[in-house]
């Protein structure tokens, strides 16, 4: 049997190959990655309903040409509807490590899926792991077309003779498959026809007609789709089909623009915005659209108001045994602070700005020494001292029998620099009949008075954390005491000046110091 092969027909097939397509949803075929050298590779796929022509277009790495062999029906390998195998050649030892490209084809439909490039191995196992490898066909293909291409061989053909095309001869040269022990049989070539009275010119078979472009498919892609202001979003187009040449056109809804197939763009506006993406290949355009929507931020939390605090110090002598017993009321929140021996230190917090009054209580007749904040207010039964909370302030109050050394008396000459230092520790100081709070690491200053005579000084630990430390009084100015006059009446000595004392403290709650001097006339 002889067959012949148009001479248009391998361009064809040629032109046909020439753009890489997405695999269509009707072909299932799972590629190989690897093909044993010297085995026929078999390649299966389904094509999902009755298909006119299944074939397998391959061709060896570094060559151009493509050439096909039939996909036939497989009970073994393939025995599920519409689904076909195709065998290829053996690829021969030279190719080894090189790559064979392939696709699968329904010719009557025009579906194919997209070109593979396995790469001939020694032995299965050189193929990485877990990547799959081409099945081995007992036999070779049926029929190589338009001929056995360089670098593959099909070794012993099949009993029934299997016509291969070859280009020995142009356009009639047919190599006939043999059995075994069989000399191939050279075919004669026709008698030429008798020569006419008018030779005419040969005439060309006509040009196979162009193929059409293939389906323009696009898609697109943004990530995020919205965000908060300002939101930066990165766009990705795919593109498949048409002349396989592509010109990307993005238009991002405010403005912006971009020819980029990956472009970045950042929105500065609040609002929903219309991406969309145009792309040309050929004379064929096909769009994507995708939406954005850029939010407003959070708005950030009220920054709370600035706040003061108050501390105040309510203290009575020890001598008082009062029922019930004294305390200072504070306004805003309507509180009472106790007095106690040596002294109860209550705290509050205010927005700044608000007005306090602190209001001593009326038993026992007591007159209240203010001091702090409240100094200069008056020590009589119903004297209130009213404190604007602009910044942390602290006040105290001393109930005493006898009067107080009001601002009525001669002005301030001394101030006593007190220094408590003892961890956690909080002490109180009543200098001339005013109070003052020291706390452990903060210098804290009180101002005596102009008076004639000794003038004493008690200072009483409040709290403390058990802790050794010391607790030193120094007068400024020096120069304001009476030489000699500085003398210590309770109290652990660490140091002894004119002017200064320092007193040890084992750091107990309770614990007392106490001095006396007179000032220079």
């Amino acid at each position: 049997m002889q067959s012949r092969m148009p001479a248009f027909f391998f361009a064809s097939v040629v032109a046909g190959a020439g753009s890489v397509q997405a695999q269509p949803a009707g072909i299932d075929h799972k590629a190989v990655a690897c093909i044993v050298v010297a085995k026929y590779p078999k390649l299966k796929a389904c094509f999902g309903a009755a298909v006119v022509e299944p074939r397998a277009y391959f061709h060896a790495e570094g060559v151009s040409d493509w050439y096909w062999v039939k996909m036939l029906t497989d009970v073994k390998d393939a025995p599920e509807p519409f689904c076909y195998a195709g065998i290829l050649p053996k690829p021969s030892r030279k190719l080894i490590h090189r790559h064979v490209w392939y696709y699968l084809e329904d010719v009557g439909q025009g579906q194919r899926t997209k070109e593979y490039d396995p790469l001939v191995v020694r032995q299965a196992r050189e193929c990485k792991k877990d990547a799959p490898v081409a099945p081995i066909s007992p036999t070779g293909p049926a029929g190589v077309f338009p001929a056995v291409p360089a670098g593959f061989t099909i070794g012993a053909f099949p009993t029934v003779p299997a016509v291969v095309a070859t280009t020995v001869a142009a356009g009639t040269g047919v190599y006939f498959a043999t059995k075994k022990d069989e000399k191939p049989v050279t075919p004669t070539a026709p008698a030429p026809p008798p020569p006419a009275s008018v030779p005419s010119a040969p005439v060309p078979p006509p040009p196979p007609p162009p193929s059409p472009p293939a389906t323009l498919d696009v898609s697109c892609q943004a990530e995020p789709k919205s965000g908060v202001l300002p939101l930066t979003v990165t766009f990705t187009a795919f593109a498949s089909g048409g002349t396989g040449s592509y010109d990307y056109a993005w238009q991002f809804g405010d403005g912006g623009t971009s020819l980029s197939r990956h472009p970045t763009h950042t929105y500065t506006s609040i609002g929903s915005f219309d991406v969309v993406l145009s792309v040309t290949s050929g004379d064929k355009v096909k769009q994507c659209e995708r939406l954005i929507t850029v939010n407003p931020p959070p708005t950030p939390p009220p920054t709370p108001a600035p706040n003061a605090t108050l501390k105040v110090t309510a203290t009575e002598e020890p001598v008082f045994d009062c029922t019930p017993p004294h305390f200072v009321n504070i306004t805003p929140p309507n509180a009472d602070c106790p007095t106690t021996v040596p002294g109860t230190t209550c705290s509050q917090t205010y927005p700044l700005g608000t007005v306090v009054t602190l209001t001593r209580s009326f038993s026992c007749g007591a007159e209240v020494c203010w001091s702090g904040a409240c100094a200069g207010t008056s020590s009589k039964p119903g004297a209130v001292c009213t404190v604007t909370m602009d910044a942390d302030k602290s006040a105290g109050a001393f109930f005493q029998f006898g009067s107080c050394i009001t601002s009525a008396e001669p002005p301030v000459s001394l101030a006593w620099a007190i220094d408590l230092d003892a961890a956690g520790a909080i002490g109180q100081a009543v200098v001339d009949g005013q109070v003052v709070v020291a706390e452990s690491g903060q210098r804290a200053q009180q101002t005596g008075r102009t008076r004639e005579g000794d003038v004493v000084v008690t200072a009483t630990l409040i709290k403390a954390e058990g802790k050794p430390g010391t607790w030193r009084f120094e007068a400024q100015p020096g120069e304001a005491i009476e030489a000699g006059s500085l003398r210590v009446l309770q109290g652990d000595v660490a140091l002894l000046t004119p002017t200064a004392v320092v007193f040890r403290l084992k750091g107990e709650a309770g614990e007392r110091v106490s001095f006396r001097y007179r000032l220079r006339r």
